[in-house]
């Protein structure tokens, strides 16, 4: 029984240093990616654009019962590496529009996020600006 719980606490040890070099890899990498998007943006070679990742989290509110999804975002020249927050009715019309869509929705930089939306978005972050290059290359 000590071994197995000895295992375990060893187990969450290592998650806890995994979650922590995560995290000071963000820490260096997202700010020097955000002001590469920014210079290519103030030179004129991309548009202001907001690219969309993977929904990270779905969110059910009290007492409206309203939901919010949040989706890994790159914003170009709106703030880089982030996350924009939808209306759960509005992203669903987003996702099953057949024609394409303009729609306002408000990004939230990467500094921006509360530490447990950082941790939820930093899994997401090399898909994202890896899309978005190809994306932008297109």
């Amino acid at each position: 029984m000590q071994s197995e719980l000895n295992q375990q606490l060893s187990r969450l040890r290592g998650l806890d240093l995994s979650s922590r070099s995560g995290r000071e890899m963000a820490k260096r990498c997202i700010p020097r990616i955000d002001r590469q998007l920014d210079r290519l943006f103030n030179v004129g070679l991309l548009e202001q654009r907001i690219y969309t990742g993977k929904v990270i989290n779905e969110m059910r509110h009290e007492p409206y019962d309203s939901n919010q999804v949040l989706q890994a975002a790159l914003g170009v020249g709106c703030g880089g590496i982030g996350l924009v927050a939808w209306n759960c009715f509005d992203y669903w019309i987003y996702e099953n529009s057949d024609a394409p869509l303009e729609v306002s929705v408000s990004h939230t930089s990467f500094d921006q996020c509360s530490p447990e939306i950082k941790e939820l978005l930093l899994p997401h972050v090399v898909p994202l600006v890896l899309d978005s290059c190809d994306l932008i290359r297109s």
